[in-house]
């Protein structure tokens, strides 16, 4: 019996054709726009920003570098840190939901930042105050903008004698994101602007409900449905891959 069953596993260029057809990669399955790719990808990485068009236009060949764009700038798509340390691509929609049902999974660096670099949620709601001052002044900013506000807000002080403002730096600007205050939107050059979150779609109006942060009635689901809607946009894929 172990043989019989070893003789119908998948070879590896089947999984990776199968991968392929899900992914959108041919016409046969590609999206028909850059926003109905994404979202049947549910997120696509998008760490290198000169990148993310065309990881977007390879899974909908019909558009145009114009529309990814047009995207961004609508707010249809944005660019954080929903689920780990490394940046994706969402739909407006699936932000929030997905950032609030994951967020618990970095729990253990938002406690060592703060005990290495004095980052506290005292620090953390100033440095959030300067930003929506800032965007509701003058629309979304570039990150040259946003990082100089905080320094002139005295949010780059040391700590125990200790230079740590690059850490602050970066630990604000993921941890606002990742805490649903800021996103990343509109392309400016090489990068994405930074703005406010708060007019996306909320975390209670996603597929999976209310409640869907770790220890919340809806969390159960929120992870039922990410590991759903990876499988149908990745598969085939095992529980290892989730």
């Amino acid at each position: 019996m172990p043989a019989a069953r070893e003789s119908f596993a998948p070879l590896p260029i089947e999984v990776s054709l199968a991968r392929i057809i899900s992914q959108g990669l041919i016409p046969a399955t590609a999206a028909p726009d850059v926003v109905a790719a994404v979202a049947r990808q549910l997120a696509i990485q998008g760490q290198q920003v000169s990148a993310v068009p065309h990881a977007l236009l390879v899974r909908a060949p019909e558009a145009t570098p114009a529309d990814v764009e047009a995207a961004f700038a609508r707010g249809d798509l944005v660019r954080s840190w929903p689920m780990r340390g490394t940046v994706h691509i969402t739909t407006a929609a699936d932000h929030h939901w997905l950032r609030a049902a994951l967020m618990h999974r970095t729990d253990a660096w938002v406690r060592r930042s703060e005990a290495d670099y004095g980052v506290d949620a005292a620090l953390c709601e100033r440095a959030a105050e300067v930003a929506l001052g800032l965007i509701d002044d003058q629309g979304p900013l570039t990150r040259s903008v946003l990082l100089a506000a905080w320094q002139e807000a005295g949010l780059m002080e040391a700590f125990r004698g200790e230079d740590v403002s690059a850490y602050r730096r970066r630990h604000l600007l993921v941890r606002l994101q990742r805490e649903g205050i800021l996103v990343q939107g509109p392309r400016s050059g090489n990068e994405h602007l930074v703005m406010d979150a708060r007019s996306l779609p909320d975390a209670e109006s996603g597929p999976a409900g209310t409640g869907v942060a770790h220890g919340g009635a809806g969390h159960r689901a929120a992870c039922a449905h990410i590991a759903y809607r990876y499988a149908a946009g990745h598969g085939p894929v095992g529980a290892e891959d989730l």
